[in-house]
């Protein structure tokens, strides 16, 4: 189903130039989710197939805005009873790798597919005989160098210039989500487990 986008939303109400702009911006960002779910990549259930399989943690690996969305799914994923720690990529250079282990999932999130970093990251891996995947928004070098690539199908950035990764976030922040609660079910993952790793605040009492 479409989602609305600003013009109806704006057409009900008078809203000041700034307030139009931010709908505006909300409204691209909604468009790109809207987009990919019309775009769904196939190998999306492999991912979840494999979360669900693996014996190890699950690993993040990720740069700049996607190492910060790399760090949130990381809570997530645990929170929903599936361990998982994010290594920033320059340190897993630098000894942080060995915390890796060989029954271990590794995702690797970078929006343009490329990195230095993690062609290193990925040659390790594949000689540990790590499972890994990569997320990205476009076809990369890095695109040949995970078991499995998922390219979440990217217009253009909400941000006016098409630089500061805005809706390319979104869609990786939207998508890990996704996997995070479906592989959470598969694993009949409860809310009383939800509740034992919640014993604080206000998540804990509900």
């Amino acid at each position: 189903m479409k989602l609305s986008t600003s013009p109806s939303i704006a057409s009900k109400k008078m809203y000041s130039d700034i307030s139009l702009q931010l709908i505006n911006v909300l409204s691209q960002e909604i468009d790109a989710i809207q987009f990919v779910t019309e775009n769904f990549p196939n190998d999306a259930e492999a991912l979840v197939e494999k979360i669900v399989s693996t014996k190890g943690k699950i690993v993040f690996f990720g740069n700049g805005k996607s190492g910060l969305v790399a760090r949130k799914l990381v809570a997530t994923f645990s929170s929903l009873g599936m361990p998982s720690l994010f290594i920033h990529p320059n340190d897993s250079l630098h000894g942080d790798i060995g915390v890796v282990q060989s029954n271990d999932l590794a995702i690797i999130l970078s929006k343009s597919g490329s990195g230095i970093e993690f062609e290193y990251i990925f040659e390790f891996l594949r000689k540990q005989g790590n499972s890994s995947f990569l997320i990205c928004c476009s076809n990369g070098p890095l695109c040949t160098r995970a078991n499995i690539t998922i390219v979440l199908p990217l217009k253009k950035e909400a941000c006016p210039h098409n630089l500061a990764p805005t809706s390319s976030s979104t869609l990786m922040m939207a998508f890990g989500d996704a996997i995070a609660i479906v592989s959470s079910q598969k694993k009949k993952f409860s809310s009383s487990d939800f509740a034992r790793f919640h014993p604080a605040g206000t998540l804990g009492k509900k």
